[in-house]
């Protein structure tokens, strides 16, 4: 149908190589140089990006403030101010509110 993919894939935990070598690669971000193993929790993403659509649906449907919707870092994240310019905006017209700095 042409939509957006659908369901998530299954990333099995263990540990993984990140960031790179200059001298193993052809070109290495500064940022992504110096390889180091870390462990990875098993865990779940989803095939597509969210869209704007599903990400306005979320945040009118005040996600931003339903604790049952995140895991218990994410929530810690938000209460500190993770998310503190999100929802400043008037749905649909992309004109911030008051009340909210940069």
């Amino acid at each position: 149908d042409g939509g957006p993919l659908r369901g998530e894939a299954r990333v099995p935990g263990g540990e993984y190589v990140l960031g790179g070598c200059a001298a193993q690669q052809p070109f290495v971000l500064d940022s992504e140089r110096g390889a180091h193993a870390v462990r990875v929790q098993p865990y779940a993403i989803a095939l597509a990006p969210v869209s704007n659509e599903q990400m306005l649906s979320f945040v009118l449907d005040g996600g931003y403030r339903r604790r049952e919707l995140w895991c218990h870092e994410g929530w810690r994240w938000l209460m500190r101010g993770g998310a503190a310019a999100t929802g400043q905006h008037e749905a649909g017209t992309g004109e911030r509110r008051g009340g909210g700095g940069r």
